[in-house]
């Protein structure tokens, strides 16, 4: 448990739970500027303080599939108002992607051109961003064309899947074409995740709280 919370951090009333257990509070030390605790072997446990909003970037490091991927994004819609997908200038989309953009076509809520999306920065050029709402049968459209995370490619399908909050950022963004992926969770958030869908536990790693 010290482990996991090294990477997370924990509430003020939990470190007051491992200080029965004999560990220290620390505020103030040189280290770092945040209050932090220590747990036998396991050093600087960041002490979260509740109200704060800080989000954590989680690097996918083994690809969702099947069931896992379906139940990923089950469980970050709710969180999300848009789900995005992206279609390259000049790489052309297959009949099987056509056919889906067709029946994606009524949860379809905006169609920019952007030379910026979650993940991705052309250093030239602009890409067409497709906007869309989340449903349930949006997600099984989705999951239907391809239930792979990374399987989200042009020419066969639109690229770049992402779920993406009123603010603007990230719950999920893929960049499909180079099999990388992140999330961007608040700490409950996470752990929420976990809760239902624990596989995804060994799939992603804590890189740092995003800025």
């Amino acid at each position: 448990m010290a482990k996991r919370d090294a990477r997370l951090g924990v509430t003020l009333d939990d470190a007051e739970a491992y200080k029965e257990l004999g560990a220290e509070v620390h505020p103030n030390r040189p280290h770092g500027k945040d209050p932090h605790i220590h747990v036998g072997p396991v050093d600087h446990i960041p002490v979260r303080i509740e109200g704060a909003m800080t989000r954590y970037v989680f690097d996918v490091i083994r690809e969702p599939r099947g069931a896992v991927f379906r139940g990923l994004l089950q469980a970050l819609s709710p969180a999300a108002t848009e789900l995005l997908l992206v279609l390259r200038d000049g790489v052309g989309l297959s009949d099987a992607g056509r056919d889906l953009l067709s029946e994606l076509q009524p949860y379809l809520v905006g169609r920019d051109r952007r030379s910026s999306w979650p993940g991705t920065a052309l250093l030239s050029g602009e890409a067409t961003v497709l906007r869309f709402i989340p449903t349930a049968p949006c997600l099984d459209a989705l999951v239907a064309a391809s239930d792979r995370l990374f399987g989200w490619q042009q020419p066969a399908l639109p690229e770049d899947l992402a779920l993406v909050r009123g603010d603007e950022t990230a719950a999920l963004a893929s960049i499909s074409h180079e099999n990388d992926a992140y999330l961007e969770l608040e700490q409950e958030e996470y752990a929420s995740l976990i809760r239902s869908l624990p596989e995804i536990a060994d799939m992603v790693r804590v890189r740092a709280a995003a800025p």
